[in-house]
């Protein structure tokens, strides 16, 4: 790479992407950010139950009528359920109060729709943007970059610690981060590219400054 690539390299002029999840959590700042130092862009709110395949095949026919085309989704919404507590050790209850902790931190179905949000939703909201990212790669206006899903998973998706916050969360960040990288190989060929961001604790609405403190 040539120097004078370098104040291009992070470069989004032109670009139309997606980013779920954006009016909470870590991309909150976003349009703040945004506003501040891309005035020549455009940040359009869309509702979207990113549960839903329909609502996501709705999201995507709106970006199509209105763009055309796509050049990076981010799949950024999550949710984090099955909250532990602080868990006995043996010095402070029994076996029977340390299952009874692990058991009621949460439901089966918390555990079910904290994996269809984080993982599941990840994957069919790619496969949905596909002919619009290859669209976007067809239309050329990023030269030199092709179109990109980047998923926003979690540090917390290395962790084989005891001291995790939900054990649900952990493990739909672990899948989502393997969700990456397999999505990299499905798309190779079409010239779509995947990556994962592993964020570590990051002060937002689902983790308040006194979690991001503790930690």
């Amino acid at each position: 790479m040539s120097l004078s690539a370098i104040p291009t390299l992070f470069g989004v002029r032109g670009a139309v992407a997606v980013v779920t999840g954006g009016g909470t959590g870590k991309l909150n700042y976003i349009p703040k950010l945004f506003d501040r130092y891309c005035r020549n862009g455009n940040i359009i709110p869309v509702e979207c139950d990113i549960s839903s395949p329909k609502s996501l095949q709705s999201l995507a026919n709106t970006v199509k009528a209105r763009h055309g085309y796509l050049n990076l989704l981010v799949n950024n919404a999550g949710v984090a359920l099955n909250l532990l507590p602080k868990l006995p050790t043996p010095k402070t209850g029994d076996i029977k109060s340390f299952q009874r902790a692990l058991l009621n931190a949460g439901t089966p179905q918390d555990f079910a729709t904290t994996f269809n949000v984080n993982t599941t939703a990840a994957y069919y909201c790619s496969v949905l943007f596909l002919d619009l990212l290859d669209a976007g790669n067809r239309r050329g206006n990023m030269r030199g970059v092709s179109s990109q899903v980047i998923t926003i998973a979690s540090g917390g998706g290395y962790r084989r610690d005891d001291k995790v916050f939900s054990v649900s969360y952990t493990l739909s960040k672990a899948a989502a981060i393997h969700l990456g990288k397999l999505l990299a190989n499905f798309f190779k060929d079409w010239q779509i590219r995947s990556n994962v961001i592993c964020p570590g604790v990051f002060p937002s609405c689902m983790s308040p400054p006194s979690t991001f403190m503790a930690a």
